[in-house]
């Protein structure tokens, strides 16, 4: 029996001793031992970062009153039911699965607040989500727990696995053009799975495009609106209620206070990501997530990066914050004397023309944001911004084809999908706009008299770049340029 083997069979014969306190420092010590350092590296295709998910977890505790096991990743503690780990759990990586799983959960509510939309039942929201996060974790690391733990045949709890070509697709339907799309969304979920698909002999599948978490939350949604309508609902609810979670202490998202339908200067509101450089959701994606889809979202807000925002933004607020004084006369007597003009009355000789200093106000900063589709992985910046210029900033703009001012506290844009630089030049033109920070990824064309005119006009332009590319435009304008990602400014 090899030595990993060997600690598990112990922990077992504790729990069977029930031994539960005993059982915890024999599972916490072998998670963190040397042993397990290869192992976890390949558990894990050769990642250095998934593994770390495990600096998250300081309490593990053998629960005999929980039927599987309760995470909390962002308090540190693990629960685990002794007889769910005596029947399912057979490796580490079981463990690592379950904490993936969970830290999946975060990533997902984080990024996508309006999934969870308020006529979504939880108990069929919380599984859709199962479905997604089961098979985006084992795309990284090799454990077969789900097909364990969802072993009988039916059709809801084996699409909670990988064995795809086990369900009845036509009873979990849902069909456009003689597609189904619940077939095709499963199987654009593990056709990157090909070493799981191998350990449980399962025929590679053939995939679909298929956009992820999103569109696969919204198709279970209308799925469950056409049954509704058919008056089908009741066998549905029966399923998801006979179905054990793996993990059972997540909610279904954040479902308040979203701004669903509200609606400026025609476009309709999107919520915005509730995310900032010091949550500790983003730093523990930042430490042990490697799906790009998901860390690419979260890497603007990399030490370094928000250490160049911060230092531009800053440099800006204390240009703004300075004051400018002219020096004029007076014959009147001003409300503050001079030093000189103290002096000279001190020597009995009383100024004709009195000193004084009159302050020269600097306009405000004003931020325009662009929100157009190319910016979408960097939505989420957009609070951040806010908040480092709120008590120097005038107004607020957003824009993609249009400009639209939104108030600093909306989590929420208005877009049109496209990008007009023109429009944005034209609205600075009229508003007079003379210091602003602009925010973009600078995909679209300035118009050359523009250009020009706006040269004149505008006295300091700070340009936050969000990514490298060829275009060149604001770029003529700004004083200051700042790039997040690739290339030099």
């Amino acid at each position: 029996m090899n030595p990993l083997a060997e600690r598990m069979e112990k922990i077992k014969m504790a729990l069977r001793n029930k031994d539960l306190t005993g059982a915890s420092t024999l599972l916490v010590k072998m998670l963190a031992s040397d042993d397990l350092f290869s192992y976890w590296s390949r558990c894990s295709q050769g990642s250095e970062r998934i593994p770390n998910i495990l600096r998250y977890v300081s309490r593990i505790i053998f629960d005999p009153d929980i039927s599987t096991a309760q995470i909390n990743l962002l308090e540190g503690t693990v629960r685990l039911s002794p007889a769910f780990f005596l029947e399912h759990m057979v490796g580490p990586e079981d463990v690592l699965f379950i904490l993936l799983h969970e830290r999946n959960h975060l990533i997902l509510h984080k990024l996508w607040p309006d999934a969870a939309e308020p006529d979504y039942p939880p108990d069929l929201f919380n599984w859709a989500e199962d479905v997604y996060i089961n098979s985006m974790a084992r795309r990284q690391v090799l454990s077969t727990l789900p097909e364990r733990f969802y072993s009988d045949g039916d059709p809801m709890r084996l699409l909670l696995t990988g064995r795809h070509s086990a369900v009845n697709w036509e009873t979990i339907s849902y069909k456009v053009e003689g597609e189904n799309l619940f077939k095709n969304a499963h199987a654009s979920f593990y056709a990157q799975a090909a070493e799981l698909l191998a350990a449980i002999q399962e025929p590679p599948v053939e995939c679909r495009d298929f956009s992820g978490y999103h569109q696969w939350m919204y198709l279970v949604l209308e799925w469950w609106h056409l049954r509704k309508e058919e008056q089908k609902t009741e066998a549905i609810i029966k399923a998801l209620s006979d179905i054990p979670p793996l993990v059972s202490n997540h909610g279904p998202g954040p479902v308040r206070n979203l701004p669903i339908g509200r609606v400026k200067d025609g476009l309709e509101a999107q919520p915005i990501p509730d995310i900032s450089p010091n949550d500790p959701v983003v730093k523990m994606v930042l430490a042990s997530c490697e799906i790009p889809e998901i860390r690419t979202r979260f890497e603007v807000f990399d030490n370094a990066k928000v250490g160049m925002v911060e230092t531009l933004i800053g440099g800006v607020i204390s240009q703004r914050a300075t004051v400018c004084f002219h020096e004029g006369y007076s014959v009147m007597v001003p409300h503050s004397v001079t030093r000189k003009d103290a002096f000279n009355l001190s020597m009995g000789a009383a100024p004709v023309l009195w000193q004084q200093y009159v302050g020269m106000e600097k306009p405000a900063v004003d931020l325009y944001v662009d929100v157009s589709g190319s910016m979408s992985r960097f939505y989420m910046f957009i609070p951040f911004i806010y908040k480092s210029i709120l008590h120097v900033v005038g107004r607020i703009f957003q824009f993609s084809t249009q400009v639209v001012e939104v108030d600093q506290t909306e989590r929420c844009l208005f877009t049109t999908g496209g990008t007009s630089f023109n429009e944005v030049a034209e609205h600075m033109l009229a508003e007079n706009v003379r210091w602003a920070i602009l925010v973009s990824d600078g995909l679209s064309a300035l118009n050359t008299d523009l250009e020009k005119a706006l040269a004149r006009q505008i006295e300091h332009l700070v340009y936050l770049k969000v990514q490298h590319n060829g275009y060149c435009n604001w770029e003529k304008i700004a004083k200051d340029v700042v790039l997040l990602q690739g290339g030099g400014a």
